[in-house]
């Protein structure tokens, strides 16, 4: 399958992005390296008047799937729109799987083939954007990043923030820090080697370090990007690892099924839980692994430096899983690549409802993670579809939207308002 290329608007950077359905991953991230930041500032392509100055508050850590659920319970977001209708702003922001990120009143993204753009998130002006050539980035960073028969590109995983630094990492292997102005504090490279069809899986900032899963997982310090561990035995996958608290202990859950403690890199469990492409998500001391078979373990309420996390439950589910599912009302709604939508009981693992989703696009493929927002569960395609479902035991459709184009990255959301990302665009949809 052959790499569609696309010229990123204001960027002018060339796009590649593969048809292989790799996007789950849906994640963004830019590496970073040493040295000081070159920052463009330019003009959004505005194409409604602002709504408002009202400023955007935030959680303090942001970054993969909002704070690491895509649950959003304080946004009351619409839940019609369409390319004339309910579209606050938009501006041209080149391609790639990566997902924004809302910090203080700013939404960044990644785009490729290593680009950061930080945009006014209420405006929509775009306040600075990095250029390509990091120092000790190779002047063809594609060629080292897998292609031919398709892939996740360079800008699959999605930056995280504490709220005054920003990280990303890119498939290259870089790893860079900047501050909310644009200016680059450290940057670095790892090496490893990802999967076959490329780097996907987001950076986490947990338990005072920055941990990246690339070749195997690293902690680096997230003041410096010095290197803390190297747990040369976890391997990365393409999903982006889970984290949690057990027992006053910071722990990460890999998508290979091995629970690492942050503090020293060392691999706790090894447990039967696995998913191929998607993240496990974790709620109080469960974790949930989508895959064909899909198991719900318990972990204990103390973890020791050996232990065993209990199967509640099983299920089989039909097809392949990029997106990782979202747990909403005691509710696990998972979307296969071919669009079918499982709703599934998190306490015994009992399927509700299995069904096709009535998508107008035959053939465009889900990557994207649902996302929960209020009482409704939002489910994109990479044809620019989004269907809205009440959060419930039973199908309740409420409405299916359309987009020019689509994406493979998942939606954020920030009180009346949705950002999401189409082709080369980003858009800002609320009521207006």
């Amino acid at each position: 399958m052959a790499w569609n290329e696309r010229r990123g608007g204001l960027l002018s950077a060339k796009i590649c992005l593969s048809t292989l359905p790799i996007a789950f991953l849906i994640v963004s991230l830019t590496f970073c390296f040493v040295g000081l930041s070159q920052v463009t500032a330019v003009a959004s392509e505005q194409e409604k008047t602002p709504f408002s100055d009202q400023p955007i508050t935030l959680q303090k850590i942001v970054g993969w799937l909002g704070t690491g659920s895509n649950v959003y319970p304080d946004a009351t977001p619409v839940t019609e729109w369409s390319s004339t209708s309910n579209i606050l702003w938009s501006a041209s922001i080149g391609s790639a799987y990566s997902s924004g990120i809302l910090i203080a009143g700013k939404l960044v993204v990644a785009s490729e083939p290593s680009v950061l753009v930080c945009l006014d998130a209420v405006k929509g002006g775009i306040l600075w954007q990095t250029d390509r050539p990091y120092p000790d980035l190779p002047e063809n960073v594609e060629d080292i990043v897998p292609g031919g028969a398709g892939g996740t590109g360079n800008a699959a995983s999605t930056p995280v923030s504490d709220g005054q630094f920003m990280y990303a990492v890119f498939g290259s292997g870089s790893v860079v820090c900047y501050d909310l102005q644009g200016q680059r504090k450290w940057s670095t490279r790892l090496k490893g080697t990802s999967p076959q069809y490329g780097h996907s899986a987001s950076p986490l900032l947990v338990g005072g370090k920055l941990l990246v899963s690339f070749g195997n997982l690293t902690a680096l310090d997230p003041k410096t990007g010095k290197e803390i561990w190297n747990a040369k035995d976890v391997q990365e996958a393409y999903g982006t690892p889970a984290k949690t608290k057990n027992g006053g202990v910071d722990v990460v859950i890999m998508p290979t099924g091995e629970i690492v403690r942050v503090s020293d890199g060392a691999v706790l469990a090894s447990t039967e839980g696995t998913t191929k492409y998607a993240s496990p998500i974790v709620h109080d001391n469960m974790v949930y692994f989508l895959d064909a078979s899909f198991i719900a373990l318990q972990l204990p309420e103390k973890v020791t430096d050996k232990f065993q996390a209990k199967k509640l439950w099983e299920a089989s589910l039909e097809g392949g899983f990029y997106a990782s599912p979202v747990l909403a009302k005691g509710l696990l709604f998972c979307v296969s690549d071919q669009g079918m939508l499982f709703i599934v009981d998190a306490k015994d693992g009992k399927v509700l409802v299995s069904k096709e989703i009535p998508f107008n696009s035959q053939g465009a493929p889900v990557y994207s993670s649902p996302a929960a927002a209020e009482k409704y569960v939002f489910i994109d395609n990479t044809a620019g579809e989004t269907l809205v479902i009440e959060a419930a035991r039973e199908y309740k459709e409420v409405k299916l939207n359309s987009l020019p184009e689509g994406s493979g990255s998942a939606p954020v959301f920030e009180g009346k308002r949705m950002f999401m990302r189409g082709g080369d665009k980003i858009y800002c949809i609320g009521k207006n």
